[in-house]
């Protein structure tokens, strides 16, 4: 198996191990300097990085930190601490957003990934760019080792996260290199497009929904393909 981090064929018995290597960080350290970026939110561990907004909590995955980190520097040479900053400011703006607008009754794939196309484009400092295309790098080199199959893509939910995480990074101009069908990049452009139609906030619901009729309609071709 080919490492995502350094490139290097390992043997698959050793490839945890391998990847494990490459965490130059005490786990206790990064969550310690996270916690402290996401003040005054409260931050608890978790198998993965997300918010929720009621109750004003952010869910973090120090796993996923620590790959991340140690992808982050080795490809691209990012402090430590820059890739920290980029997470917590991420996950602070989903829930400072909220308190400006409501999202629709859709769903919340859509709703969080139209979201991180208007913190990157909006709220997100620029010097945090190379961050962002770090992040967007990393997960695309993890879906080529480990793919999604088809039957994953017939469950509505992963559909709309595996569409909407690079219908995002299209309209924020990302590119990323993997295989798809021209049905697929038909879709995933014409999201990006509705996506570049958010000039405010305020935009976002009805976006949303736009999105969210398109997907329904991509779903159901989806289940009769695959």
């Amino acid at each position: 198996m080919i490492c995502i981090i350094c490139g290097k064929n390992v043997q698959k018995d050793t490839f945890l191990k391998h990847l494990e290597s490459h965490f130059y960080l005490n786990k206790d350290e990064i969550v310690g300097y996270f916690q402290e970026l996401c003040h005054p939110f409260n931050v608890k561990l978790h198998k993965a990085t997300c918010v929720d907004v009621k109750n004003r909590t952010i869910f973090f995955s120090v796993e996923n930190a620590a790959l991340f980190i140690a992808f982050a520097k080795e490809r691209f040479g990012i402090d430590w601490k820059k890739c920290c900053e980029w997470m917590a400011l991420h996950e602070k703006y989903h829930i400072e957003l909220r308190e400006f607008y409501e999202p629709p009754n859709v769903n919340y794939n859509i709703i969080s990934n139209v979201e991180d196309y208007y913190i990157e484009k909006n709220m997100m400092p620029e010097e945090y760019k190379d961050v962002c295309i770090a992040n967007a790098r990393l997960v695309v080199e993890l879906r080529r080792i480990m793919p999604f199959s088809r039957k994953s893509l017939v469950d509505k939910d992963i559909n709309a996260y595996y569409y909407m995480t690079l219908a995002a990074w299209h309209a924020l101009g990302i590119d990323f290199n993997l295989k798809l069908k021209s049905f697929e990049w038909a879709f995933i452009k014409n999201v990006s497009n509705l996506m570049k139609e958010i000039k405010d906030f305020k935009d976002l619901p009805k976006v949303m929904l736009k999105i969210s009729s398109l997907h329904d309609f991509f779903f159901e071709l989806i289940t009769k393909i695959f």
